[in-house]
């Protein structure tokens, strides 16, 4: 019987070439293989989705800036000696965090004796606060006991009518223990709003000694965003357009010199009510039926 050629195989495709090392051809029938022990599929130059474009950049963060420093700052009393022109509460907005020649130190010998004294400034419009610190004066943080930090829109002053209201903003922080660093930060968040901050050392009754009850603020700081309020457009409702004589029980405002009848009639205008002339030099408001 005549012998047939030998016929050499095909040589086998690339996709048919196993490596001898590779995990297919090392398995023996039947076994599952490890997905990554896998090979990579035969993908075309530019296949598969396309990349995810990068994220967009965060906006900036907005700068908060001290909005106490230089600002026009009060207080209950001062010393007159120790700084240079008194330890006024000018010294407490000057930039200054070491110096204690150069800080507000209040009076426990004044007239009354000054037995709760505070710091007041005024942030010159209304802000939204983050953050406040309080630099006290080095070795002498004993005095600053249970302290109240007030942050509001009632001004407080050196008048005597202001000194009756220092407690009228409202009460953001209380101090709860003693001291233990010479800067005490107070944060807000949310932030509270408003353009006066004091700061009021109230240390018990039990403190009798007058040098032990006083306020000493190196530096307060404030940090924050002043907001953007509109101007009034109308007469402060409080400022008059309504006879004394007038006796109505819906009455709203008290006589005022510089209230007009065009101007009374605006404001009604603006809150929804009822402009009544009752006499040539008289005006009052009722709310609309």
């Amino acid at each position: 019987m005549p012998q047939l050629p030998d016929v050499e195989a095909p040589p086998p495709s690339a996709a048919d070439t196993v490596s001898q090392n590779s995990p297919l051809a090392t398995q023996p029938p039947g076994a599952e293989l490890p997905v990554s022990s896998l090979p990579p599929p035969n993908l075309p130059i530019g296949a598969g989705p396309p990349p995810f474009p990068p994220s967009p950049q965060p906006p900036p963060a907005k700068q908060l800036s001290n909005l106490a420093l230089g600002a026009a700052a009060y207080s209950s009393s001062a010393i007159s000696g120790y700084c240079s022109g008194g330890c006024t509460a000018q010294y407490a907005v000057d930039g200054n965090t070491n110096l204690d020649t150069q800080m507000l130190h209040t009076d426990g010998n004044v007239t009354g004796q000054d037995n709760s004294p505070w710091l007041s400034i005024d942030l010159g419009a209304a802000a939204s606060v983050r953050y406040v610190r309080v630099y006290h004066r080095p070795g002498y943080l004993f005095r600053t006991q249970q302290s109240e930090l007030r942050i509001g829109d009632v001004a407080i002053t050196n008048a005597a009518a202001d000194k009756s209201r220092v407690t009228s903003n409202v009460l953001v922080w209380k101090q709860q223990a003693e001291l233990t660093s010479n800067m005490t930060e107070i944060l807000f968040d949310p932030p509270v709003v408003g353009r006066w901050v004091t700061f009021q050392n109230v240390p018990p009754p039990a403190t009798t000694s007058v040098e032990n009850r006083v306020l000493q603020v190196l530096e307060l700081q404030v940090f924050g965003q002043v907001l953007n309020v509109t101007a009034r457009r109308f007469q402060d409702p409080y400022v008059g357009c309504v006879s004394g004589g007038v006796m109505l029980p819906l009455v709203m405002y008290d006589s005022n010199a510089d209230s007009t009848p065009d101007l009374c009639a605006m404001v009604a205008r603006r809150l929804g009510m009822i402009f009544l002339q009752c006499r040539a030099y008289e005006s009052s408001m009722v709310r609309m039926p």
